[in-house]
């Protein structure tokens, strides 16, 4: 009989209910935060590229064709973002009346309207912290994202 009442007592005691309910939730608040925090560490890689990207393209803008920057721009870019000149993909062309030619040094005839362009893309791999302490429990993430920069602009 005793055993009977402690348990009708236990059954409607609920001095206890926060703390198991707050336990059994922390995990996915923990997993909230953590994503939470990789989202925004991936956006703020993905800002500086581009911010570099700008930069090098706004340099190329006010030097025009003859200018370092110009002929340098691959090295600007990379110096810009702090990554290695083979993560930055660089493109000039020229358009004759909106049609691009094989040549940027070429020229368009008399009537038609030109246009020479440069555009850059900086490239750079993330590992987000999260998938790495998924990993650390048993989960099999080995992933990385590409980040890009990218930014173009008309020289002439």
């Amino acid at each position: 009989m005793i055993g009977h009442t402690f348990m009708r007592r236990l059954r409607s005691d609920a001095r206890g209910t926060s703390f198991v309910e707050m336990g059994m939730l922390a995990p996915f608040f923990a997993m909230l935060v953590l994503g939470t925090v990789d989202a925004s560490r991936a956006v703020v890689g993905k800002m500086t590229l581009q911010q570099a990207a700008s930069r090098t393209m706004e340099m190329v803008s006010a030097g025009g064709l003859d200018s370092a920057a110009f002929t340098n721009l691959q090295a600007e870019a990379a110096a810009a973002a702090g990554v290695s000149m083979s993560q930055v993909q660089v493109q000039t062309w020229l358009e004759c009346d909106r049609v691009r030619q094989a040549s940027f040094n070429g020229d368009c005839t008399n009537t038609q309207e030109i246009g020479r362009y440069a555009s850059v893309v900086i490239s750079k791999s993330y590992a987000p912290w999260f998938a790495a302490s998924l990993a650390g429990l048993g989960y099999n993430i080995s992933r990385t994202i590409t980040l890009q920069g990218k930014a173009s602009v008309r020289l002439q």
